[in-house]
Order: structure tokens, then C-alpha cells, then sequence
């Protein structure tokens, strides 16, 4: 999540995952976020310099940072928009993560997230992780 890092990739489909360059090394290793049960994501602005303006700001969302949400506006307005998936907790067993970076922020409701790192080029990566998936 450092300035320097070229921009995050999010992968939404059959396999859900997030993917950025590790910072500060010196080889090329990504880190790998894949999000178990994903309902939601918004990915874009706002920038490492208009980040004031996110509505979390304020509210402990800092810098270049991975951060979880706890009593989530966003998942309250999907509980009250999606009726049917308002089963006993069935919307409030998704965790809502975001993650802030230099050129945008990355926001996602999942049930849980694992992490990892892999060494190589991003696209060996992505082809490794969803190769057997259709999209």
C-alpha cells in the first residue's frame, strides 16, 4: 500500500480477491487478500489526496492502510435495501474491510478474508490463482 506502488487489482467473481504489491521489497511479490462469501465492492476514488472527503475519515480510516469496519453504515443500508437476505444476521455475518491506497480505495463486504504472499509478476499471480475458473 506504499505511494510508490503501482495501482491494487480486485478480482470479483469466482474467485474474489484483492492484489497489490507488497511494499518495501525488492523483488516482485504480491500480497494476495481472497474474500471468503463476498457480497460487495467498490473500488476508485477517492486518492491518497482527496481521502479527507471518504466518509470514514475521521473515524479511524488512515493512510495507505487495511482497516475493518465495525457497525457498518453499509451494511445496514444493504440489510434495509435487501429484505430477503435480512434472515437473521445473514447480512451482519459479512465484515465490511477497506483498504486505502495511493490512487484509490478499496471497499468490500465478506464473510472473512485470508492473506498471503506469492512472489512473481502480477499476472502470473492472477493467472495462478484463478486458473479452472470461468468468467
Amino acid at each position: 500500500m506504499d505511494v510508490g506502488s503501482p495501482s491494487p487489482l480486485l478480482i470479483w467473481g469466482a474467485v474474489t480477491a484483492l492484489l497489490y504489491y507488497a511494499p518495501r521489497t525488492t523483488t516482485d511479490e504480491v500480497v494476495i487478500l481472497e474474500f471468503l462469501g463476498g457480497l460487495a465492492a467498490k473500488h476508485g476514488p477517492p486518492s491518497d489526496e482527496s481521502l479527507m472527503g471518504h466518509r470514514l475519515f475521521g473515524k479511524g480510516l488512515k493512510f495507505y492502510a487495511a482497516h475493518e469496519v465495525d457497525d457498518s453504515d453499509w451494511l445496514r443500508e444493504l440489510e434495509s435495501k435487501e429484505p430477503h437476505r435480512a434472515s437473521p444476521g445473514w447480512v451482519r455475518g459479512h465484515h465490511h474491510y477497506v483498504f486505502t491506497f495511493h490512487d484509490e480505495t478499496v471497499e468490500c463486504l465478506a464473510r472473512d478474508v485470508i492473506w498471503r504472499k506469492s512472489e512473481g509478476k502480477m499476472a502470473d499471480v492472477v493467472a495462478e490463482l484463478t486458473r479452472g475458473h470461468e468468467f
